[in-house]
């Protein structure tokens, strides 16, 4: 306090030089005789200035009691905004979000249109003749309908934001999704190498991830493909290597998705185009993050 009272003193004595009627403001004097109570703290000429201790700590009171209550006002004012801006920045991204699921329940509505009218167009041609090409059309069709009901599930599952792990053997899911591809398969050279793995994990996540990368080398090998499966004390791996050469046929967006979900549960995808093409998924058999529903 003492070096704001010099502070204040210096510019008191300034402006007493310029206009010697200013009146010194409450808690100061300047004169020959200081008043009882006032503290001498400087001089000017033959006057001595002093100051009322009390009186200067009152106002300094007063001064920090109406600076914090600016302040106060000031906090509140910015966290007012703040919260209005966080709010209106939610209801934005909640009106993009409900937009979005319509439009992917409108493209699955349609989808699943378009699947029932080809089920029935299988059925009718199933009547007339027994074909080679129409076995193939029928396992094509399944083929459709079971990636178009993991990618329905998925959708519903992003709204609700809610994962269901559990242990489950990868070795009988992945022989599951193979069996849908019996037909196509029979025209490839497919070695299987699969031991019994378990993971902890969601098992819609776990078909998705399946479906899509069995889809991928099943879809663009030309004829031969080699799935391994095997495990270790903390993950499982596993393997999938094709004879697939033009890597730009792809879109890569199986595979993109594959890396979110196995990210999901602190996986890892690992692709490899070189003599063959070669799709590594590492996942930790044991993973929490998803132990509780959300």
């Amino acid at each position: 306090m003492d070096y704001q009272i010099k502070k204040e003193v210096q510019l008191l004595k300034e402006i007493h030089v310029f206009s010697p009627d200013f009146p010194f403001p409450p808690g100061f004097y300047i004169g020959s005789l200081p008043p009882k109570g006032y503290r001498v703290v400087d001089k000017m000429d033959d006057e001595l200035i002093a100051v009322d201790d009390t009186a200067i700590s009152e106002r300094i009171k007063r001064f920090a009691f109406t600076l914090f209550i600016w302040e106060t006002a000031v906090i509140l004012t910015l966290m007012l905004i703040f919260h209005k801006t966080i709010i209106k920045y939610i209801k934005k991204e909640e009106n993009i979000k409900n937009f979005l699921e319509l439009m992917l329940l409108t493209t699955t509505h349609k989808l699943g249109n378009f699947l029932s009218i080809y089920r029935v167009n299988i059925e009718i041609l199933k009547e007339r003749c027994k074909t080679r090409a129409l076995e193939r059309l029928e396992n094509a069709y399944s083929i459709m309908e079971k990636d178009f009901s993991i990618a329905t599930r998925t959708l519903k599952k992003l709204s609700v934001r809610k994962k269901e792990p559990k242990d489950i053997n990868i070795k009988n899911k992945l022989l599951e999704i193979l069996s849908l591809f019996g037909q196509i398969l029979k025209d490839k050279n497919l070695v299987l190498s699969l031991s019994d793995s378990t993971v902890r994990i969601d098992e819609e996540d776990l078909e998705n991830i399946l479906f899509t990368v069995v889809e991928n080398v099943v879809k663009y090998s030309q004829s031969k493909i080699h799935i391994k499966l095997c495990s270790d004390k903390e993950n499982v791996y596993i393997f999938l290597r094709d004879d697939f050469k033009d890597v730009s046929k792809g879109s890569g967006v199986g595979l993109k998705l594959v890396e979110f979900i196995v990210n999901q549960y602190g996986g890892e995808l690992i692709t490899r185009a070189k003599k063959d093409f070669l799709t590594v998924i590492l996942l930790p058999k044991n993973y929490h993050r998803f132990s509780i529903k959300r």
